[in-house]
């Protein structure tokens, strides 16, 4: 790669991340502050970056017919692209457990999730602490979002931390043990290329080829299984399964190398010499379109309204101080 285009990568890069950070997070809540933009700003972000979406297999997000019902979605961890395409993935669909050190990251927009009532009444961020013997507080902060979510599911990241790894590392067992005392009803949800929609790590955005590949699992019901150990192998069946489904597909459309085999935690470590020899087939591509959309966060107010608006204020105060001070 010469000179010239790592320049031009960065300052792409720079200008998206200003966007990102500033512009469209302003103009979303100027367009719904009732929702604190939330919504607009997840979805007008991922028309900027431009990015497509490659469904493998048949599932799609998992929308429960009760209301009640809570829903946890178990994603990969690749990038901040994971707050972006995650939620258009999930349709915007209550919010995504995160640390609360995300603020330092990204602080207007993750400011504004958190205050934000999201497009149907929950935040889009639910913050927790990360620290040693946390568990109890984890729960905690669980109950509390959702019991006010109008829409009760949560996006949670297993893995722990980022892996730009090809391979999966090992789940961590805390929000699953919630899951089955509560019964959360589970789907493993893996996308292949969130690290091209924006990658903080390489100071890139927009990698081509810019495709998501998602693959979902179908639903797992704790109360089902009569021991944790039970549900847990079959969460980890389902992640080996999704993933393995998800880079198969893109793989087999050129967009990243093969996956690597995996044993039946989910990992490669424990990978079999009989998990090698077995081949996988990813399946069909098969048409995208958003799930469960919902409608429009604030249909009585447009751009141009409020923009309007806030050229009227912005006139009435420079009126007001060069009357007073001039």
């Amino acid at each position: 790669m010469s000179l010239v285009t790592e320049i031009l990568l960065r300052i792409t890069f720079c200008v998206d991340l200003f966007l990102l950070q500033v512009v469209i997070p302003l103009l979303a809540l100027l367009y719904s502050p009732r929702d604190a933009g939330t919504h607009n700003m997840s979805a007008w972000t991922s028309k900027m970056l431009g990015y497509r979406i490659h469904k493998a297999g048949q599932n799609t997000c998992y929308v429960p017919e009760e209301k009640s019902t809570r829903v946890m979605y178990l994603a990969n961890h690749r990038s901040w692209g994971d707050f972006i395409v995650d939620r258009l993935l999930t349709g915007f669909r209550g919010g995504s457990l995160s640390r609360i050190m995300v603020i330092v990251g990204i602080p207007i927009p993750a400011t504004l999730a958190w205050l934000g009532s999201g497009q149907r009444g929950t935040s889009a961020l639910w913050f927790f602490k990360r620290a040693k013997g946390a568990t109890p507080a984890l729960w905690a902060t669980l109950d509390r979002n959702f019991e006010v979510a109008i829409e009760k599911a949560v996006v949670v990241y297993p893995e722990g931390h980022r892996n730009r790894s090809d391979k999966p590392l090992p789940i961590r067992t805390g929000t699953l043990r919630y899951a089955f005392d509560r019964n959360v009803h589970v789907q493993v949800m893996v996308a292949e290329g969130k690290e091209r929609v924006i990658n903080e790590a390489q100071l890139v955005t927009r990698r081509s080829p810019n495709v998501v590949t998602v693959s979902y699992s179908d639903p797992i019901v704790p109360k089902n299984y009569s021991t944790f150990e039970g549900f847990h192998g079959a969460v980890c069946e389902a992640w080996r399964t999704t993933w393995l489904a998800a880079y198969g597909a893109a793989a087999e459309a050129g967009y990243c190398a093969p996956p690597p085999a995996l044993g039946p935690d989910g990992t490669a470590e424990s990978a079999t010499a009989a998990d090698h020899k077995r081949i996988h087939r990813p399946p069909a591509a098969v048409p995208w379109t958003p799930p469960n959309p919902g409608p429009p966060p604030n249909q009585h107010a447009s751009l141009g309204m409020h923009m309007a608006r806030l050229c009227i204020v912005g006139a009435i105060s420079a009126a007001a101080y060069y009357t007073l001070y001039e």
